[in-house]
């Protein structure tokens, strides 16, 4: 894992199709930094090439404790621990259309 710090306010580009900012918490009022672990976002970006997917959304990336308590979050999710790796994201296939849980997990 290569985890990395960003300010809350950081627009860095990771890979092609992801953006820091899309991978900060998003509780109301919650300007804190952003922990990434930068292998798995590169991973997102090669599967998403190998599967010929154009568009990555992140529904949720790092969450602070408040936040994870607000969505009903596990008190251990990934999401908040910055030694480890969480997203929630939505591919697009070249179409413009999402793909499925099913097929992405397939």
């Amino acid at each position: 894992m290569k985890i990395k710090k960003y300010a809350y306010n950081s627009k860095e580009q990771l890979t092609k199709n992801t953006n820091v900012s899309e991978l900060k918490c998003k509780g109301k009022g919650h300007k804190h930094d952003i922990w990434v672990d930068l292998d798995h976002i590169n991973k997102i970006q090669k599967f998403m090439e190998h599967e010929g997917y154009i568009k990555v959304i992140y529904t949720s990336g790092h969450r602070c404790e408040d936040h994870n308590k607000a969505i009903g979050g596990s008190k251990t999710s990934y999401h908040m621990d910055p030694n480890a790796c969480a997203s929630d994201v939505k591919f697009y296939d070249k179409n413009g259309k999402l793909v499925t849980a099913k097929i992405v997990c397939c």
